[in-house]
């Protein structure tokens, strides 16, 4: 009528045998692929550590512009001030200074060019700042200090 219960019972181990078989190859596997996804992981990890570190070597040691170094110098200094001094500006500051980098196109004259800026930018800050501290100080507004 049907197979003894021996038979039943190799099939049962030989069936066991073939799923454990097939397991241990399927862990292998997964555990070969937990393997290479850290390693990847591992190489993006340090590849992005690199280009931190070059981003920030590189703004440490660049060299900036002298209108760079103004513009920051003359930012961070009105950031500082308080908040009375800066109501006081928010009609404008008495004097525009415009200072420019063209030394690209005067290539031929570029270091005596930059010689001069060197040595008159300082002048031209310090009576930019001894204008807007006279006018803090003073305390006018714009129509009162406007010829009739």
């Amino acid at each position: 009528m049907g197979d003894s219960s021996d038979e039943i019972d190799r099939q049962i181990r030989e069936a066991r045998s073939r799923l454990d078989q097939e397991l241990e190859v399927e862990e292998d596997r997964a555990e070969s692929s937990a393997r290479q996804y850290w390693r990847v992981a591992a190489g993006v990890g340090v590849g992005l550590a690199a280009v931190v570190i070059g981003v920030m070597v590189y703004r440490r040691y660049r060299k900036r512009s002298l209108v760079r170094q103004l513009r920051d110098a003359l930012v961070e200094s009105v950031r500082d001030l308080p908040d009375e001094v800066t109501s006081r500006l928010e009609d404008g500051f008495p004097i525009g200074v415009v200072v420019t980098d063209k030394v690209h196109e005067l290539s031929d004259l570029a270091g005596a060019w930059a010689g001069i800026a060197g040595k008159v930018a300082p002048a031209v800050v310090g009576s930019a700042v001894g204008a807007v501290v006279s006018r803090l100080v003073r305390g006018t507004s714009r129509e009162a200090a406007a010829p009739d």
